[in-house]
């Protein structure tokens, strides 16, 4: 089979998976095409983490004159400063495809080692392809906030939070706290479709039954989540001292 044929496959994938998700994940064969998708999707990671450095730059910069007495960078710690996130910029185009597949690749190992404590002969490529289509909600949820950081324009951000939008249920309830804050912002809509696709995947690849694959996928993204708030909270933590 062709580059062309396997980009083709894997497009199409992605696009039942928004529409169909049952036909898409009920066509895997033993091996599913998804290298075209991960490489579309890291493109694109690559051209909006382009377009939002002026963003993160000028968040960086705010946020540091907060913290200075003068309230005021001069010339050369602006500089220095923007060098600094254009570093940053470029390290996390490198790293981030790398984090990302190991990421996919320990999720499908969660899946994989459940369906083989459930006695389910399931290939790890199957499941491994299942979960990074099932990931396509949480990449468009991250178009979407750099969507809405762009929109409010540049003159909007005034420290690095304001760089990640409010798209959960944390954008109807003040401040209360990091951990709160990251509970909260894990509740909405792009999330719950990835818990729906997972049930979906798990059903149609791993072979559990309607409840159990929802109550699998349900699960696991409560323990991610409980990481993401354990994370948010140490992190919130270090900041302060």
């Amino acid at each position: 089979m062709d580059r062309m044929t396997f980009g083709a496959q894997s497009m199409t994938l992605a696009w039942q998976t928004i529409w169909t998700p049952d036909r898409a994940f009920g066509s895997f064969g033993e091996r599913p095409s998804w290298l075209a998708l991960f490489v579309l999707l890291c493109l694109a990671n690559t051209a909006f983490s382009t377009i939002m450095f002026p963003y993160a730059e000028r968040a960086a910069i705010t946020q540091l004159e907060a913290r200075t007495p003068s309230r005021a960078l001069d010339v050369d710690q602006q500089g220095q400063v923007r060098r600094q996130v254009l570093i940053g910029e470029r390290v996390g185009m490198l790293v981030g495809p790398i984090f990302l597949l190991m990421k996919w690749a320990a999720v499908a190992a969660v899946f994989w080692a459940i369906a083989v404590l459930a006695g389910r002969d399931v290939p790890f490529p199957r499941l491994l392809a299942m979960v990074m289509y099932a990931s396509i909600p949480l990449m468009l949820g991250s178009f979407f906030g750099y969507g809405i950081v762009m929109a409010k324009g540049i003159d909007a951000i005034y420290s690095l939070r304001d760089l990640k939008p409010l798209i959960g249920l944390n954008a109807f309830v003040q401040e209360q706290g990091a951990a709160i804050d990251a509970a909260l912002s894990s509740i909405n809509v792009f999330d719950a479709w990835y818990v729906v696709l997972l049930a979906i995947g798990l059903r149609q690849v791993g072979t559990f039954g309607r409840k159990t694959a929802l109550g699998v996928a349900l699960g696991f993204w409560v323990a991610a989540t409980s990481v993401q708030i354990a994370m948010a909270s140490i992190a919130a933590s270090l900041m302060a001292i």
